[in-house]
């Protein structure tokens, strides 16, 4: 049931000069909203779970974090780390796992909490900044969003750096509008968690300088109290980074600035901005240096079961496994002009956003827009940077993803709940169908029509979500986790492997000692010559390219290998490790 709002539409609650008391209220209002919170936890945790279930492959960017955290959990590496490398979503991976916590349960557990107890911040940022109709509707929606449950439970930082920047923009709206230095001090952690979790956590401070700017100029009376807890703010940044170096300087070879600066040279990229700009004043940037003695690339640490994480030593003493890396080798990414760099971060804004959420969002923002204050509208300027990073990102690395669009997702809340609110008000004012149902749903819910509309919409998102997550979505990875698997059973840990495309998930679960992952046949034939991988893995339009034949490996029949990888993979053997697993099999057989 829909909390009802105690303000009136139109007024604007960024201007109010106090904020709301919990003494001021009427205890069934403070009822109300403590039930209208526990079922919004309950909303956003059950979704999560179930997909966190259902899906347990990871992606490539979950093995790329796996591999950092092991790395800087592993004592031969102390002191050889690159500083760039710090960022806060493998270190609490590291932490997690030190706890006793296998590196996939850490890594879904801690995104399904982190997924879920964003609503908290969120719920409470739109209540004080909007008012409590806002604050419900737009949790729902967000709630129920597909993309946000899907990503939950992955190993990636995007559940993390939402749960970061909406709690700092939580603390830093209570900060500016109650000035209280704790809530100051409360903003300048957050922030300083999303910043070392994603760059955009950086463009939080632009709604933080706007919302603090218009208060200088509307209440001098308050600018003591703005410059002490801005003050406050600031210094959680240095503060900050002396905690980080004295907690994990001893894994880098060098001092942790932390901040993921080095994303700054992306604009080096760009047309024009490169001539403007002089390289000198650009951050380092060289490669990421790889720890010393071992290979270059990602380290791939190997798969959770218990068998694969120690290797007995021939004392019979353990030992930890040897790393794994993932050789890049080919051609460079294919060139690409500004226009299609566009329309490549259009899709990452309707994918990430979905038709249902976008539609009720741009109503809410466009047809709505004079509902909004200044205040309101400074969340945008969050919105505006956050696209042009994803569009330099683009430019840069030529991929994208719906999952850089989720932190939009949330602060695009007010806007796509003000939307659906007035979608529910047409609806029940011009569709007599409408007013029907609402009308006899209302005798039976102590509701009004509109709130009965607006929950009919809601359950329309509701359906939308278990139509997309639960039914038609499918793990893209899940062929790769099982030739991964197949690999390892079939032909044993610790192998070299080879492949046409990057197949870092099937070496991760194959638990390989190398993974190398050229573009193409032709970089592939040099790479066997001077590497000879023991298991290639190509994709079928590549092993069926004329010319394409490498001596020395056996063709693994295609019906031996995995129903979902029949279609996709051929799988080559060495002959010579296929002649002593054949050794092996015969001695386990006459062993029987």
């Amino acid at each position: 049931m829909i909390v009802r709002s105690r303000m009136r539409p139109n007024e604007p609650p960024a201007l109010r000069s106090e904020p709301p008391t919990r003494s001021c209220e009427p205890r069934s209002w403070s009822v109300r909203r403590r039930w209208a919170i526990v079922g919004l936890v309950v909303l956003w945790f059950v979704p999560r779970l179930a997909i966190a279930l259902k899906e347990d492959v990871l992606f490539p960017d979950g093995v790329t974090y796996i591999g950092l955290a092991a790395r800087m959990e592993s004592a031969a590496t102390n002191g050889t780390l690159d500083p760039r490398e710090f960022n806060a979503y493998p270190t609490i991976l590291m932490l997690l796992h030190q706890l006793g916590c296998d590196w996939e349960t850490a890594g879904r557990v801690w995104g399904v909490l982190c997924g879920t107890l964003v609503v908290l911040p969120l719920f409470g940022w739109l209540r004080r900044m909007f008012n409590d109709e806002i604050a419900v509707v737009g949790s729902v929606l967000a709630g129920l969003h597909p993309k946000l449950i899907e990503w939950s439970p992955q190993l990636i930082r995007d559940p993390t750096f939402c749960l970061f920047a909406v709690c700092s923009l939580y603390a830093s709206w209570r900060a500016v509008s109650e000035l209280r230095l704790k809530w100051f001090l409360a903003a300048g952690l957050a922030t300083f968690a999303a910043v070392q979790t994603r760059f955009e956590g950086w463009f939080l401070l632009l709604p933080q300088i706007a919302w603090s700017v218009s208060r200088v100029w509307r209440m001098p009376d308050q600018r003591r109290s703005l410059a002490w807890g801005w003050l406050t703010y600031a210094a959680m940044l240095p503060l900050g980074i002396l905690a980080i170096n004295a907690a994990f300087g001893g894994l880098f070879n060098g001092r942790v600035s932390g901040g993921n600066l080095h994303k700054i040279t992306y604009l080096q990229h760009v047309p024009g901005i490169s001539a403007l700009i002089p390289a000198e004043w650009f951050p380092n940037a060289s490669p990421l240096l790889p720890p010393s003695g071992t290979p270059e690339g990602v380290a791939l640490p190997p798969p959770t079961a218990p068998q694969a994480l120690l290797t007995a030593s021939p004392e019979g003493s353990v030992t930890a496994p040897s790393p794994n890396s993932e050789v890049l080798i080919g051609s460079a990414p294919p060139a690409i002009n500004a226009l299609q760099v566009t329309w490549l971060a259009c899709r990452v804004l309707v994918r990430g956003f979905g038709p249902f959420y976008a539609a009720l969002f741009v109503i809410g923002l466009v047809g709505e827009r004079r509902r909004f204050n200044a205040d309101q509208r400074a969340i945008l300027s969050f919105f505006v940077a956050t696209m042009l990073a994803i569009w330099l990102h683009t430019w840069q690395s030529k991929v994208t993803s719906s999952r850089y669009a989720l932190p939009l997702v949330l602060a695009g809340a007010p806007f796509a709940a003000t939307g659906c609110l007035a979608v529910a008000a047409f609806l029940q004012r011009r569709s007599s169908a409408m007013q029907s149902i609402a009308g006899r749903m209302a005798r039976f819910v102590e509701s009004t029509p509109q709130q009965v509309a607006t929950a009919l919409l809601l359950g329309i998102a509701a359906l939308i979500t278990f139509t997309d997550s639960f039914l038609a979505h499918d793990a893209p990875f899940r062929s790769q986790q099982a030739l991964g698997r197949w690999v390892r059973q079939e032909v044993g840990p610790g192998r070299r492997l080879a492949g046409s495309e990057t197949l870092s998930v099937a070496a991760y679960y194959s638990a390989a000692d190398y993974f190398y992952k050229p573009s193409g046949p032709e970089p592939l034939a040099s790479l066997i010559a001077n590497q000879s991988p023991e298991v290639l893995i190509l994709t079928s339009d590549v092993a069926a390219q004329a010319g394409f034949a490498p001596a020395n490996y056996r063709r693994v029949d295609v019906a031996a290998l995995p129903p979902e990888c029949r279609s996709k993979y051929v799988v080559l053997i060495e002959q010579p490790l296929q002649a002593r697993r054949s050794e092996t099999s015969r001695s386990e057989t006459s062993q029987r």
